[in-house]
């Protein structure tokens, strides 16, 4: 079922993050919630699940997690799983893939880092204020702009799909859905702007363009066992649709092959921190 058996620990995520369904729904059950029990499912929310359903999501839009024969099945992800983790449906593949990875950071990308100062707190504020507001129009103009037409279209869809359902579920039970969708939505969207925020908040004003001047990697370390190697952030921006598993031994390739200096000061030290 799947196009690629690596994947199999994505199937894992998507399964176990699946149980956090019932407990959503037993917040709507008439006289049942509860603020204790919506802290609790919060802190399992969060704790346990968060990252990996993130970076769940990230690897099966830059490569399809199941087969043709049951390609209905990629559609679970982003309409059932993904809005329960704070992701709205068709959103984040219209953002990531084919906006951020298209501009790599610079400019013209709607997440870019570039106009900011990145050791100021003010300054993200200021960014995640903006893509908090605008990004719900912006994005479906660049698209548009762009000529990725069915695209926009299914950033706009998944957008008011999904405040459509939530302000029909708030005349149901207007609590359980603020803990279920609302603060998720708000949570996430600002945990995905400060990890674009630090990935790239070191560049290089004479190379913007050069990822490894744009970008940062980090190595050893827990972040990149649970989420599917996601702190290998250069090599990745370089190959987007390389497979997670494979990041590490690129990166040790690139460190290799390019043992040269790179500052104009002579430095020898070799891309995100390799020596």
């Amino acid at each position: 079922m799947l196009n690629d058996r690596r994947d199999l620990p994505l199937v894992g995520v998507m399964l176990s993050a699946s149980l956090i369904l019932p407990a959503a729904l037993y917040l709507y059950v008439p006289g049942r919630f509860n603020w204790w029990l919506a802290l609790a499912y919060w802190l399992v929310w969060a704790l346990v699940f968060l990252d990996r359903v993130t970076l769940m999501l990230h690897c099966t839009s830059h490569r399809t997690l199941f087969s043709r024969r049951v390609r209905w099945l990629n559609a679970y992800v982003p309409w059932i799983l993904g809005p329960l983790y704070g992701q709205t449906p068709t959103t984040y593949f219209s953002h990531h893939v084919a906006m951020h990875h298209v501009e790599d950071n610079l400019p013209p990308d709607l997440s870019s880092t570039m106009p900011y100062r990145r050791d100021r707190f003010l300054d993200w504020l200021r960014y995640f204020g903006r893509f908090l507001v605008l990004t719900g129009v912006l994005l479906p103009v660049y698209l548009y702009r762009k000529g990725r037409r069915e695209l926009a279209w299914r950033a706009i869809v998944g957008e008011l799909a999904f405040w459509t359902v939530v302000s029909g579920l708030a005349w149901v039970n207007v609590e359980a859905t603020v803990v279920v969708f609302v603060v998720p939505v708000l949570v996430v969207r600002a945990l995905m702007m400060a990890g674009n925020w630090a990935q790239h908040a070191f560049i290089d004003p004479r190379d913007p363009a050069n990822e490894y001047r744009s970008s940062i990697t980090c190595i050893n370390c827990r972040y990149n066992a649970r989420c599917f190697n996601d702190g290998y952030h250069i090599v990745h921006h370089r190959q987007p649709r390389q497979h997670w598993t494979e990041l590490p031994a690129e990166f040790g390739a690139t460190c290799t092959a390019r043992r040269t200096p790179w500052s104009s000061r002579g430095s020898t030290s070799s891309p995100s921190g390799c020596t």
